[in-house]
């Protein structure tokens, strides 16, 4: 129902739809928007907005966020009674204030509905990224490669890797097989170059280098002290 309303809508809610005001929705700059939606209500006072072009709006309004976060989030099963709770209330409304506060409702429940949905986006993408390294941390790792597993660019999965977990997932790739070399070093009988191989290190130096900047020791010497 919130596609097909949408949809058979999209040529009267383009011409609505004020670009500016778009682009603040595309980056869920919440007080912005909020703003913008109180000094537009000033101007509909201002110019007596017949209060049937006001629902006919709002109503629009309604189905394009649901659809946008319906589109964008991994788990939303609330929306779709969020998006019939709001359509009766708007045709309940009879004057342009109704209309105008139940305005600010939308906005503030979809906008955080989004926000939360983003997050949790993020978070799912992040932590699968996580298994993947962790599945294939005993072998080359290629952003490039990864990124065709998640069907993703790589900056996109750096940014966000990035953003979630504050450290570079380069970064994050040799902490984790440090942690693998550290855990073949104390249970193991392999020599630095298998351990190195193993992890798939260009040499024994470049493995040698990242291990002793991570821990403080070099490889033989974390040996030497268990």
């Amino acid at each position: 129902m919130i596609d097909k309303f949408i949809n058979n809508s999209s040529e009267d809610f383009l011409s609505f739809l004020d670009i500016d005001f778009h682009m603040l929705l595309e980056n869920n700059n919440y007080n912005s928007i909020m703003n913008t939606i109180r000094n537009r209500h000033k101007k509909e006072i201002a110019s007596m907005l017949d209060v049937t072009y006001k629902k006919h709006h709002l109503i629009i309004w309604n189905a394009f966020l649901a659809k946008n976060i319906l589109k964008n989030s991994i788990n939303n099963t609330s929306i779709k009674s969020i998006y019939n709770n709001v359509y009766k209330s708007i045709l309940n409304c009879s004057t342009l204030a109704e209309l105008q506060s139940l305005e600010l409702v939308i906005f503030d429940s979809y906008i955080h509905k989004s926000l939360n949905g983003l997050e949790n986006k993020s978070n799912f993408i992040v932590n699968n990224m996580i298994k993947y390294i962790h599945l294939h941390i005993e072998g080359y790792f290629s952003l490039n490669i990864m990124a065709k597993e998640f069907n993703n660019s790589p900056s996109y999965l750096g940014s966000l890797f990035k953003n979630v977990m504050n450290i570079s997932i380069i970064n994050y790739v040799h902490q984790v097989k440090v942690e693998r070399a550290k855990l073949l070093l104390k249970t193991t009988s392999k020599s630095i170059l298998e351990i190195s191989n193993l992890l798939c290190y260009c040499d024994t130096s470049h493995f040698s280098k990242t291990f002793k900047k991570i821990t403080g020791f070099s490889p033989i010497q974390y040996r030497n002290s268990l």
